[in-house]
């Protein structure tokens, strides 16, 4: 089967994952041909909504693939993947389980499809994403450029920042959509990393492997940011805290990021990135209801990340 499917991993998160299906079917000017539904070994009740999903007569084919324990987003995402190109999808959208698509989402990368293979001369292979834009707050939740050593992470705050295809260095998994020859020549995401950074170590291999990404700000997705807060260290850097983080997530953030940036960076550039992140976690730690459980996640993290253990580690609420 040709076309394009969404591939939305999940876990335990019923409601929210109710409203991701009904926005991808309400889809207009370009209904998508099928969405698969990654159940990440929920123990709520999440597999009788998808049986009675599964029955319902609808434009769109609806997939569902179960798994018996919880691979993260990393192994959620491959696993989809790995199902979806076995029955010949041709391209794939991945959408968080949290995420609300606008009617036109779709519509508009399908559009930024077609102009970004005009200007690479034809070439049958894509990486486009969408925007993601905070439903409470009005304001744009991306942040991506923290892979390139020579410039720290900013917050887009306005759409007028950019427009059109803008090629950036890495797009979150949520809204990622790419061509089948991409993932020939990269592979599927880096089941061992779990969750947190996983999109970006995929990123760097896209990249790396002569891709170009590029946001596409005019399709939007609705995504709730983590709270944040943005420090300036010397005057220099700025640091993101995230005060309300579960500490058995950001283990994994810390891990990650360290892994990836050794395995990817010059010497001197990841020095800076793993200073950058440890000041991350100091600034986080000073805000944080639970500092002591944050700081030995951070250990454990950077222990882990130095040593190249991966693997998921704990149970994640």
């Amino acid at each position: 089967m040709t076309g394009t499917v969404a591939i939305v991993p999940t876990f335990n998160r019923r409601l929210p994952l109710e409203k991701t299906i009904d926005s991808l079917l309400a889809q207009k000017g370009s209904t998508l041909p099928a969405i698969m539904v990654v159940d990440n070994g929920s123990s709520d009740d999440t597999a009788a909504y998808l049986n009675e999903l599964s029955v319902r007569q609808l434009e769109s084919q609806i997939i569902i693939v179960t798994l018996l324990e919880n691979t993260g987003s990393a192994g959620g995402f491959a696993e989809g993947l790995k199902e979806a190109s076995k029955r010949g999808f041709d391209s794939f959208w991945f959408v968080d389980n949290d995420a609300v698509a606008l009617p036109n989402t779709f519509a508009k990368l399908l559009d930024a499809r077609k102009t970004v293979l005009a200007d690479d001369d034809g070439v049958g292979d894509f990486v486009i994403g969408s925007m993601m834009v905070d439903p409470n707050e009005g304001c744009l939740t991306w942040l991506f450029t923290g892979i390139d050593q020579s410039r720290s992470p900013y917050l887009i705050t306005s759409p007028v920042q950019v427009s059109g295809p803008t090629e950036v260095e890495g797009l979150t998994y949520s809204g990622l959509f790419f061509s089948a020859g991409v993932v020939s020549a990269v592979g599927y995401p880096l089941v061992e990393l779990f969750t947190w950074g996983d999109d970006a170590e995929y990123c760097m291999r896209i990249r790396r492997a002569g891709f170009k990404i590029y946001l596409i700000p005019e399709s939007r997705l609705q995504h709730k940011r983590q709270p944040m807060s943005i420090h300036s260290f010397l005057g220099r850097w700025k640091i993101i805290a995230y005060p309300d983080v579960d500490p058995a997530r950001f283990y994994y953030h810390i891990r990650n990021s360290i892994f990836i940036f050794k395995k990817n960076l010059p010497l001197t550039a990841s020095i800076k990135a793993i200073t950058g992140l440890l000041l991350q976690a100091i600034y986080t730690a000073t805000s944080h209801p639970k500092p002591a459980a944050l700081l030995w996640n951070t250990l454990c993290g950077a222990a882990h990340g130095f040593t190249g253990r991966l693997g998921k580690r704990g149970a994640l609420r």
